[in-house]
């Protein structure tokens, strides 16, 4: 559908924009547009990544009681090294999770998933019905939008990793948006 269209174009724009120059980003390796006939609008993006053989961080969370502190540090600093690059080339994520963050063979983090980013730098604003990230660790615009119906997504990624270094340490994030008026987790 169109949404999906534009998922890939802003994750191919943004992945190209970053090259293939940090360590902890996933690695667009290839990429083409071709005819097909299952696609009705008769246009297919093929896109191709580095290897991620052990999945996403979600996926090798423990699950109980989170990663140990020294391994839980290394994964977020490799994390936020990636955000930091982003913001440095004009780049919000605006959907950073461990689902995200994918492990490569040494099982160093990769940043990926970029459909959801948006390009345009400091103070990116974007309308907060345009914020469409893990609602587990969004900044709910609510809170961040000033009553202006706008969403900063640079404090939004920031954020994030707040949310990602809790819950890298803990086995949950720190929210339950599910639960109704009271979002923290020690609430409920």
């Amino acid at each position: 559908n169109s949404k999906t269209k534009i998922y890939h174009k802003n994750e191919l724009e943004c992945l190209r924009r970053l090259g293939k120059a940090h360590k902890h980003i996933t690695k667009l390796l290839d990429w083409s547009n071709g005819p097909t006939n299952v696609d009705r609008h008769g246009i297919r993006t093929i896109t191709i990544y580095e290897h991620a053989p052990h999945g996403s961080l979600a996926d090798a969370l423990p699950s109980k009681g989170g990663f140990q502190e020294n391994v839980a540090r290394t994964y977020f600093q490799q994390i936020a090294s990636a955000v930091d690059f982003c913001h440095r080339n004009r780049i919000c994520h605006t959907d950073v999770c461990l689902e995200n963050v994918f492990l490569d063979a040494n099982y160093v983090a990769k940043l990926g998933s970029f459909g959801r980013a948006v390009y345009g730098g400091v103070g990116t604003v974007l309308s907060c019905k345009h914020v469409l990230g893990n609602q587990k660790y969004t900044l709910d615009p609510a809170v961040n939008d000033n009553g202006s119906g706008t969403y900063n997504a640079l404090m939004g990624d920031v954020w994030s990793l707040g949310v990602v270094c809790f819950t890298l340490l803990t086995g949950y994030p720190p929210f339950n948006r599910d639960a109704g008026k009271n979002h923290c987790w020690w609430l409920n």
